[in-house]
């Protein structure tokens, strides 16, 4: 074995401050005192060295010192009791290493066994680490060999797992990057939520008490494949999408963490959405083209939604009352527009309020404003013409998606038959027909 002083992790720690001159090469260390040492005094020093040996063996360290006014080397005696040999050997533990996204938040990891139990290492502690703030990155020491679960604990995320990572004794285990799930989106929130997407631009923005009821939401942006894909290629308001594109999965999960397709808001949120120039270019769409589409799954299609571009900062941003699994920034074709209102929307249309779960349980509604309003309503009279329903919208849209329960103003769902519904603005209104049927 070969020890390079090269290598040398801290080349020389010293215990006093009579010299920090020092130099090395090769296998010699050597430590200059100009001053010389007081009498009666010493000087503690430290190497760290970093190694790479194949065998167990013993690594041997001499001392000498040139004297003042001596020109010849002289070996210096090793005190009592101590000794000048270092055993090196195979570790009999692992190490794990890796890291975790978002950085920048305060987060532990630590290693469980499959029932979810703590491990400790050889002195009975529980083996942990803190993951570096600055960069994400953590290390967990003398790991006894197995199969592990790794957990990482967070106040800003729900716990999250990472499986069946493997320890050897003597290696190291680079472990997958762990993304932290977020916490549990709340009906009583009262402050904002932001929820990142893994690219750490893109998010949706939850107001106060925008959720209808508690869900778990994760933002991944991703390759599109399969019907995503095929059902880009065939719709004609999506211009060419050769060469692949990506999509945003919005994970929805309800409150037991169950997976589910989508989920009704009590009131609008903002969804952001990243393009790269890399993205729009290879396809020739134009800035001005683009527009956020989601996957409507029970028809396998895409749905316009429009949305507000931002050239400066790349992103397309859309509001909504309603979450979908994918959303998707395409170059579209023009909008035909009905006055203001372009791209309506309406489905399920029979639909049967309160069956077949968030899918069909609710009519949905989307359409683009030819010019950005302040405030819209959503109205919806029966065949005599007597309101059942109605509700405001305000703020600043350029587009929309809302939904209706079925239910009348008191709360009742309403009886099957035909209704008139109405979009109106300050200055026009849009009007269609909708069957319920129970």
């Amino acid at each position: 074995m070969y020890i390079s002083l090269n290598s040398l992790l801290e080349p020389v720690s010293l215990s006093s401050a009579y010299s920090n001159l020092w130099s090395y090469s090769s296998n010699k260390l050597e430590i200059t005192y100009s001053d010389g040492i007081p009498p009666r005094q010493n000087d503690q020093l430290t190497i760290g060295i970093k190694y790479n040996f194949d065998r167990t063996t013993n690594l041997l360290f001499t001392a000498q010192a040139r004297f003042e006014g001596r020109e010849e080397l002289r070996d210096l005696d090793i005190p009592e009791g101590e000794t000048n040999t270092v055993l090196l050997q195979e570790a009999f533990f692992g190490r794990i290493k890796g890291n975790v996204v978002p950085s920048g938040y305060s987060i532990t990891v630590e290693v469980v066994d499959q029932n979810y139990n703590n491990i400790t290492n050889f002195n009975g502690e529980y083996i942990s680490a803190s993951v570096n703030t600055t960069n994400g990155e953590y290390l967990l020491d003398f790991v006894p060999p197995g199969t592990y679960n790794l957990r990482f604990i967070s106040e800003e995320f729900r716990t999250t797992y990472l499986y069946s990572v493997e320890v050897y004794s003597n290696q190291i285990t680079l472990a997958d990057e762990v993304r932290l799930r977020n916490k549990i989106l709340n009906d009583q929130d009262n402050q904002t939520r932001r929820i990142m997407a893994d690219d750490d631009i893109s998010y949706a923005e939850f107001p106060p008490y925008s959720v209808l009821r508690d869900f778990y939401l994760d933002i991944y942006k991703k390759d599109a494949t399969g019907s995503l894909v095929s059902s880009a290629e065939k719709n004609e308001s999506i211009l060419s999408v050769s060469g692949g594109f990506k999509v945003f999965e919005f994970h929805l999960e309800n409150e037991n963490q169950q997976t589910i397709p989508e989920i009704p808001l009590n009131s609008k949120i903002k969804i952001v959405l990243h393009y790269t120039d890399e993205e729009i270019s290879k396809h020739g769409w134009s800035e001005d083209s683009l527009a956020i589409y989601y996957w409507k799954e029970n028809t396998g299609e895409w749905v316009r939604l429009g949305g507000t571009v931002d050239k400066v900062n790349n992103t397309v941003t859309v509001e909504v009352t309603y979450l979908h699994n994918y959303y998707a920034i395409f170059g579209s074709s023009s909008v035909k527009y009905t006055k203001i209102f372009g791209d309506i929307k309406v489905w399920p249309n029979p639909f049967t309020p309160g069956r077949g779960g968030d899918t069909y349980q609710n009519m949905h509604i989307s359409f683009i404003f030819k010019n950005p309003v302040d405030k819209f309503k959503f109205v919806v009279y029966d065949l005599s013409g007597r309101k059942v329903y109605q509700k405001e919208y305000t703020g600043s849209f350029t587009q929309a998606e809302i939904y209706w329960d079925g239910k009348d103003k008191d709360g009742f769902v309403v009886k099957s038959g035909v209704y008139i519904f109405q979009i109106e603005t300050s200055n026009e209104y849009y009007r269609g027909k909708l069957m319920i049927l129970r």
